[in-house]
């Protein structure tokens, strides 16, 4: 027993079918996704711990290194800032194109940055901080998703816990 098929029917069949089995024809994307942007804030207070309890005052004029580590390179800074006159520091993360393997790490990695402070400090500015060999390290803690219709999400991350690594030579 034969099955009895219109020859337009398999026609049919195979002109609609015959795309299939090439894969499917994708647009190309008109522009990559980037960073709305990102903005690490904080402060550097003068005590023991570079935190800030109640009472505390910022320490001004300090670099502060925004350090993110990327699956080609590793770890390794990609912008910096300075501490203010009450040791509060921003830096931003302008909208950029994420690459791969560039220097930007997608939104989801920026959790992946710390912040990075070179001690000693000037005794000057802040004496706790003058006689320590190391690094004062931070780790973001998103705070606020700002939505803006020209830069994309902006992403507000807070350090409010410092950490000291000394180095002993």
């Amino acid at each position: 027993m034969g099955y009895k098929q219109s020859p337009a029917l398999i026609v049919a069949a195979l002109l609609l079918l015959t795309p299939l089995a090439y894969g499917q024809i994708i647009p190309p994307i008109p522009s990559l996704p980037g960073l709305g942007s990102g903005n690490f804030i904080g402060t550097l207070c003068c005590t023991p711990t570079g935190n800030c309890p109640p009472g505390s005052i910022g320490v001004p004029d300090v670099t502060v290194n925004l350090n993110c580590t990327n699956l080609l390179t590793g770890a390794q800074s990609i912008f910096q800032g300075a501490t203010n006159t009450a040791g509060v520091f921003n830096i931003t993360v302008p909208k950029l194109p994420i690459v791969g393997g560039g220097l930007i790490p997608p939104l989801g990695s920026l959790l992946s940055c710390a912040v990075v402070i070179n001690l000693p400090l000037d005794a000057a500015v802040c004496p706790v901080l003058s006689n320590v060999t190391g690094i004062a390290t931070g780790i973001p803690t998103l705070v606020n998703i700002i939505r803006n219709s020209l830069l994309g999400p902006i992403l507000v991350f807070g350090f409010q816990v410092f950490r000291i690594v000394t180095i002993t030579p």
